[in-house]
C-alpha cells in the first residue's frame, strides 16, 4: 500500500499530521471542502529513494543533545542517514567535503571551539553557498542571536533546546525538504 504523509493547519494555525493509505484523494477533498489549508501532500521515504542517501548533518558538542535530536529526527523519517559530528571544526571540514550535498544540518549555536555563526561564516567564505539548509538549535535564544540568524541566507530557524518534532517538521517542509 503507498502511504502518503499530509499536513494540515486547523483553522487555529495548529499543525497535525494524518498518513494515510490509499484513500488520500478522498480525504484531501474532504479537508479542502471544510476549510483546512494543506501545507504539503509528501510521499513516504520508500517512495523517494534519494532522501535516504542524502545525509542530515547533526553537530554539537553536547553528546546527550546529539542523542536527543538524533532520535527527534530519526522519528520523523527512520530512512534518514544521519551523521553525528561532536565538534564545529569536524562540522566545518566535514560540510565542506560531504558528498552527496546534506539534506538539512541541525547546528548547535554554542559550541567552545567556534560558535555556530562562526562555522557558517567560514563555510561561506570558502565555498559562498551551502546548497542546504540549516537550522541552529541553542538553550539561549535571544533578540540579537534572531537577528543574526535572519541575516544568513541558509540559516532557515533557530530552535530552542530540545527541537519540538512538530517545528522542526514544519520548517523542513518550508524549506521544501521532503519529510
Amino acid at each position: 500500500m503507498r502511504v502518503i504523509q499530509v499536513i494540515f493547519f486547523s483553522k487555529k494555525n495548529r499543525p497535525f499530521l494524518l498518513r494515510l493509505g490509499d484513500l488520500a484523494a478522498v480525504f484531501h477533498v474532504i479537508f479542502v471542502s471544510v476549510g483546512y489549508d494543506i501545507l504539503g501532500c509528501i510521499q513516504s521515504p520508500t517512495l523517494s529513494p534519494d532522501i535516504g542517501m542524502r545525509p542530515v548533518l547533526l553537530i554539537d558538542d553536547d553528546i546527550v543533545s546529539l542523542n536527543v535530536t538524533e532520535a527527534i529526527v530519526k522519528n520523523l523519517n527512520p530512512n534518514w542517514k544521519v551523521v553525528k559530528i561532536p565538534s564545529a571544526a569536524e562540522g566545518l571540514e566535514l560540510m565542506l567535503r560531504i558528498e552527496p550535498t546534506p539534506l538539512f544540518a541541525l547546528l548547535d549555536l554554542q559550541m567552545p571551539d567556534m560558535d555556530g555563526f562562526q562555522l557558517l561564516e567560514e563555510c561561506k567564505r570558502r565555498t559562498g553557498n551551502l546548497g542546504f539548509p540549516v537550522f541552529l538549535l541553542s538553550a539561549h535564544i535571544t533578540a540579537e542571536v534572531a537577528e543574526r540568524a535572519a541575516d544568513v541566507p541558509f540559516i532557515r530557524c533557530v530552535f530552542p533546546k530540545p527541537v519540538h518534532s512538530g517545528s522542526l517538521m514544519y520548517h523542513l517542509l518550508m524549506s521544501g525538504v521532503h519529510v
